[in-house]
């Protein structure tokens, strides 16, 4: 019981991080968004900077849910706990764990090598970006392919947790 605990605090802790990356998005959208004269949106220089909270957070939410997930499926509180790259976490799920994740993207919009890919350019997104000062250290992040991740993650992890409180709270 002491392991599921520890995952279940992990995923909580990765559901903080989730609700910070989507609030400061939202908030960043409305103060700084606007319409040129050609009806263009255009985002104020200085968004750049509100973007490396939602990435920094929203990447290492995506980590935390995984984390978790690991944890939760393998009884295993340390397997995942030694690296911040996505793409090592994602290996470590079993394999109907990352068809979960493949078929909740929209085929039209995603295969898996481009899934693979985008994983690919956020994979050490959370390391680079912590540290956004450090010229030429951070990649381009896809933010639309990072909220949908972050979301089907979130969703995953969400169920199994659930499945467990129920598992734990029915009579036998």
């Amino acid at each position: 019981m002491k392991t599921i605990d520890y995952c279940k605090k992990i995923f909580y802790e990765a559901s903080c991080f989730y609700e910070e990356s989507s609030s400061t998005f939202e908030k960043v959208l409305k103060c700084s968004l606007y319409y040129d004269e050609n009806n263009q949106p255009v985002l104020e220089r200085d968004a750049f900077y509100y973007f490396t909270f939602v990435i920094v957070n929203g990447v290492f939410a995506c980590e935390l849910f995984l984390k978790s997930l690991i944890c939760y499926k393998t009884n295993n509180e340390i397997q995942a706990n030694r690296t911040h790259s996505l793409k090592k976490l994602i290996n470590l799920l079993s394999k109907d764990d990352r068809e979960i994740i493949m078929e909740t993207f929209d085929k039209n919009e995603i295969d898996e090598s481009s899934f693979n890919s985008k994983i690919d350019e956020i994979d050490t997104a959370f390391v680079d970006w912590r540290y956004v000062f450090e010229e030429g250290k951070h990649r381009s992040v896809d933010l639309v392919f990072l909220d949908h991740l972050l979301g089907i993650l979130r969703y995953i992890a969400t169920e199994a947790f659930e499945n467990d409180n129920k598992k734990h709270s029915d009579p036998v």
